[in-house]
């Protein structure tokens, strides 16, 4: 998969990327959030909810995408803040702004063989279209849906 993950009409979206990791260490700062772990690392954008996972040794599995790294109903992120006094190291949740106006929480789980992202809009009375994006240069994502 290049330069997107999938889109798709829903009320939430869990995403995974299979990764293996074991006891992810989290460190945040006022522009990143990082997900560090033995054998991964994945950084998160606060400014535009852009992503990247890189390996052990620094190689990058999956660039940032040049644009957006989430967009809701085709609106791009255009901030988030990592609420920090909720998360935990096996919980992040951050308050993601779009640029409608529109908001949504997004947790990320990170665990012992996967990274999961749930996107879960505030107005959730009706369908919603999310979009991941990330540019993988190696490795795969398995998808799961709910709605």
């Amino acid at each position: 998969m290049r330069n997107y993950l999938r889109h798709v009409n829903m009320l939430g979206l869990f995403a995974v990327l299979t990764i293996d990791a074991q006891a992810a260490i989290v460190s945040h700062s006022e522009h990143s959030v990082d997900i560090i772990d033995t054998s991964y690392k994945m950084k998160i954008a606060l400014d535009s909810f852009k992503f990247s996972f890189s390996d052990a040794d620094g190689t990058v599995i999956a660039a940032a995408h040049a644009s957006s790294g989430i967009k809701l109903n085709g609106f791009d992120a255009v901030s988030s803040t990592y609420d920090s006094e909720t998360s935990g190291s096996n919980e992040l949740r951050f308050n993601v702004s779009f640029s409608d106006d529109s908001q949504a929480t997004v947790v990320v789980y990170p665990s012992d063989d996967a990274i999961r992202i749930s996107v879960l809009p505030l107005s959730s009375n009706q369908a919603h279209k999310i979009t991941l994006h990330a540019d993988f240069k190696r490795g795969w994502a398995i998808l799961w849906f709910s709605g």
